[in-house]
């Protein structure tokens, strides 16, 4: 809606609704594809959790607590950026990694439930059977837990990246290896019907190498004659989604405190020069 590629439909919604009409549309998307990869992992615990009950009748797991043991066990894997989860891996780029957490966590999780000597049992019973199956589910969803907050810290630990990183790396390879240019392309193509063979969002997963391949596209029809230059090629083929303006105010007060900030060394530099 906010990318639709014609202009006489962006001027027309411009007049309609002012200078901020693409608000709407950007609000629909950081609550679908920018979260996209928390649906998705909670959704593989649920139904996975529904196909266990329906294997076993009698041992039964509630489907909304294995869909938010998948959910902890993702955050798990997350890479702090500074004292905040970094986003980019909570969308589309995360998605992947998410199917991957589904699985793995909810099958742990399940196998755990499946041992009936992990189970908490309150004396006496009670007639909320939601209670008891909350019971039942906290050991094996905190060895769930725990597994995959180890295997978040070693990853952090030994490898010095999130394990979303690192299968990226890995995807990477191949077309780092191949370099800019046709078979680049090809490749992509090809990563992405397989991908869509296999039930996946091929588009979405590959997300973070398309950029370079977009790039690599620009400059390929810079050297064509496509266009003049490479930033008439940016003008015609990337959309801004919104522009944020400074607060006049805010601005002022900045450069009135940063005048200070470059006073710091000239005042101080005598001082470090004797400590050192």
């Amino acid at each position: 809606m906010i990318s639709f590629p014609l202009d006489a439909y962006k001027e027309f919604m411009f007049r309609q609704f002012g200078p901020e009409w693409r608000m709407f549309g950007q609000i629909l998307k950081d609550a679908t594809f920018s979260v996209m990869s928390l649906i998705m992992v909670f959704s593989i615990g649920h139904h996975l959790a529904d196909q266990f009950n329906h294997d076993n009748p009698v041992l039964r797991a509630n489907p909304v607590i294995a869909g938010l043991v998948a959910f902890t066990a993702f955050f798990c894997l997350l890479q702090q950026d500074g004292d905040a989860l970094n986003r980019r891996w909570l969308g589309v780029a995360g998605l992947f990694v998410a199917i991957l957490v589904g699985v793995f966590a909810t099958r742990l999780f399940l196998y755990f439930f499946s041992i009936k000597r992990l189970h908490l049992h309150l004396p006496g019973g009670t007639p909320d059977i939601a209670i008891p199956q909350a019971f039942n589910a906290f050991i094996p969803g905190m060895l769930t837990v725990l597994v995959f907050a180890a295997l978040g810290a070693a990853m952090q630990t030994f490898v010095g990246m999130s394990l979303h990183e690192a299968l990226y790396q890995i995807i990477r390879m191949p077309f780092d290896a191949i370099g800019e240019g046709l078979g680049r392309g090809m490749l992509y193509i090809l990563s992405l019907h397989a991908l869509w063979f296999a039930g996946i969002h091929g588009a979405n997963v590959l997300d973070p190498i398309t950029h370079d391949i977009y790039g690599a596209a620009m400059l390929a029809m810079v050297g064509c004659g496509k266009f003049a230059s490479v930033q008439e090629a940016a003008d015609a083929l990337v959309e801004t989604a919104s522009t944020t303006e400074p607060d006049a105010v805010l601005t002022a007060k900045y450069k009135a405190r940063y005048q200070n900030f470059k006073k710091l060394y000239p005042a101080l530099k005598d001082f470090f020069a004797a400590t050192v």
